[in-house]
């Protein structure tokens, strides 16, 4: 049983390692060209993170933007589709190796409308197992087309392997959301 248990477990950290290595390859396209403001707010991002934070990996994806259809429900009630209108900004994720099995977990967007409120989560893999966080909150009106936050995890020594949803609900009535944009680092 202990064999067939260790079997797994190498599995398991063979396929993570596989999918840090091919999943940046595949997605490398989509972080080729960030604009410049979201290169300015990256930035601004990575350096409110804790000293000491090393070999950063950033996955930039376009964000997609969601109306609310024409036609309502019954007593007026309107119904979200998902119906996938078009580009409205990018969003990334950032995972930085912090020393002592730690990573600085990273992520925002940039969009082209302005948003009252956010929604985010993520889902990050690592050596001592997954962890899933998430939030949201209202979006002040001065800075409603940038977001970011970020947070310390503990992981243990190994490759770590994240990523993010995120969703900005559009004063216009539609929505922006992220597709899945990722991060990985190796923890030591």
């Amino acid at each position: 049983m202990r064999t067939v248990i260790q079997r797994l477990v190498s599995a398991c950290v063979g396929a993570l390692l596989a999918m840090a290595v091919v999943l940046p390859l595949a997605a490398g396209a989509a972080a080729a060209n960030p604009s410049t403001g979201t290169a300015s707010h990256l930035a601004k991002a990575m350096a409110a993170a804790p000293k000491g934070v090393t070999h950063w990996t950033i996955i930039e994806r376009d964000m997609t933007l969601s109306r609310l259809p024409s036609h309502t429900g019954k007593l007026g009630v309107s119904i979200r589709d998902n119906i996938v209108y078009g580009n409205c900004g990018s969003s990334w994720m950032a995972i930085g190796a912090l020393g002592g099995g730690q990573v600085w977990v990273a992520l925002g967007w940039d969009i082209y409308y302005s948003a009252y409120w956010e929604t985010w989560a993520t889902a990050v893999y690592a050596p001592n197992g997954a962890h899933y966080n998430g939030g949201g909150g209202g979006i002040a009106p001065w800075s409603s087309t940038s977001w970011d936050t970020g947070y310390r995890l503990t992981t243990g020594v190994g490759w770590v392997l994240g990523y993010a949803y995120m969703t900005a609900y559009l004063y216009n009535g539609g929505a922006c959301s992220s597709n899945l944009p990722s991060g990985w680092a190796f923890a030591y």
